[in-house]
């Protein structure tokens, strides 16, 4: 077995044994910048194969983000597993950002009802990543259970909100700009228009800015409220949301599920507020620090990250 780096090109054939999602924004990626021999947006995809026969046998996709490296998928093919391919494509990766010199983490949120994620955090553990309750959690209702909650169609036509379809190429960079400078933003910036359900995602603009924004895209057959940006009053955004969801129910119908993700307890009781019969999926945080490695092989630790 052999553990390859892959571009744009030697990934195709992985493609099969990375997470479905995962897959998805890499074809994306890789479609809108076919002459790029990198698959961008900061994704790097191991391939384990065999050298002789050329098969591909497991992938391992992450994420950079900042001085963190999110874990997106890992996958070794049942035939070949307990052959100690998920522990080279692990070792590769750990090496490449141990040669970096400016990781401080590598990190994965694995969902406790997904069975294949929780085969993850059993092998990270074995590996010695550290295992704690994330704060993050997913909420899903349908669109019917949503509107039927009966908080979303007290706001409905209140905001002035327009289609993202509709808005302007300049409002839409003048967001992306601002919120590069925000903190706690988790899409990828630019925003573009084809990663999202353009007729249902909302935006509200002022004097040709954008104040409030809802996100949406399809992830397989339900949506994900992706993001949501608030400017002025609640009011505004939760006008946003309820077009929103009614222009899903209009075109997925009342049983097309919401799926929700929050990343802090305020946010989670918002939602159970507003959506109190959505269903909550919890998740575990898997993460290994590199600093003590840092200091162990330099003699410095938190400086080698943040300069």
């Amino acid at each position: 077995m052999e553990v390859a780096k892959l571009n744009s090109k030697g990934v195709m054939p992985f493609m099969h044994l990375i997470e479905q999602g995962v897959a998805l924004e890499i074809e994306t990626l890789v479609g809108s910048h076919p002459n790029n021999p990198l698959i961008g947006d900061g994704f790097n995809v191991y391939g384990l194969y065999d050298e002789e026969e050329l098969i591909a046998q497991g992938a391992l996709v992450v994420q950079i983000a900042g001085y963190n490296v999110m874990i997106r998928s890992l996958f070794v093919a049942p035939e070949y597993r307990n052959n100690g391919g998920a522990t080279m494509l692990m070792d590769t990766l750990i090496n490449d950002v141990f040669e970096t010199d400016d990781i401080a983490e590598i990190e994965l949120l694995a969902g406790y009802t997904n069975e294949g994620e929780m085969m993850v955090v059993d092998f990270l553990r074995s590996r010695g990543f550290q295992i704690e309750d994330a704060e993050e959690r997913y909420y899903s209702a349908t669109v019917s259970q949503i509107i039927e909650s009966g908080v979303l169609p007290k706001f409905a036509g209140r905001g002035g909100a327009q289609s993202l379809f509709f808005t302007t190429d300049a409002a839409l960079k003048g967001l992306g700009t601002e919120m590069a400078k925000m903190s706690s933003v988790f899409v990828p910036l630019p925003i573009q228009r084809t990663n999202y359900e353009q007729d249902v995602s909302m935006v509200i603009e002022k004097d040709g800015r954008i104040t409030d924004i809802v996100l949406v895209e399809k992830d397989d057959d339900d949506l994900i409220l992706s993001y949501a940006l608030a400017t002025g009053t609640g009011t505004v955004i939760m006008s946003a949301f309820a077009a929103a969801m009614k222009v899903a129910k209009e075109k997925y119908g009342e049983d097309v599920v919401i799926k929700i993700p929050t990343v802090n307890e305020i946010s989670s009781a918002l939602v159970r507020k507003i959506i109190p019969s959505a269903r909550c999926t919890e998740y575990v945080r898997c993460y290994m620090s590199m600093l003590p490695l840092y200091e162990s092989m330099y003699g410095y630790g938190e400086e080698a990250v943040n300069g």
